[in-house]
């Protein structure tokens, strides 16, 4: 997807250079684009545990303190992105009933949004899932 994103953009670039036009709706694309694939990175980064960690008041604690305060962060992140996608399916559905369509190419952003929903909701399982192998002393 990034690779197509960047492809794009490239052409696009070139196209409005060489002959002052651009690709339609390049900017939607690549704004959609670049969502879907922020959203899609999210639950894998979690169960990678490749989040950005503050260890600085922790690093002094024993081992299985530390796996016990990241399991309160992790469920505390399961529970905002299950919000998040709560939320976030309320504006598809809002989205999609109101018939919310992008401006240049009339793409639904209902519909993306819906997406990004149901990837929030892997996202609060995968911070479950970590939350419980850092209660369990596995990470």
């Amino acid at each position: 997807m990034a690779t197509s994103m960047a492809l794009m953009v490239t052409v696009s670039t070139l196209s409005r250079w060489l002959t002052n036009e651009s690709v339609p709706g390049d900017i939607e694309l690549v704004q959609m684009a670049t969502a879907l694939a922020a959203f899609c990175f999210l639950p894998y980064c979690q169960l990678r545990r490749g989040n950005i960690f503050v260890e600085t008041f922790t690093m002094g604690l024993p081992k299985r303190a530390q796996s016990l305060i990241d399991a309160v962060w992790d469920f505390v992140y399961a529970a905002v992105a299950f919000l998040m996608g709560w939320q976030l399916s309320a504006g598809a559905r809002d989205a999609i009933a109101t018939h919310t369509v992008s401006l240049q190419l009339g793409l639904s952003f209902g519909y993306l949004i819906f997406i990004c929903a149901i990837i929030s909701g892997f996202l609060g399982l995968a911070a479950l899932a970590t939350a419980f192998s850092a209660v369990k002393g596995q990470q």
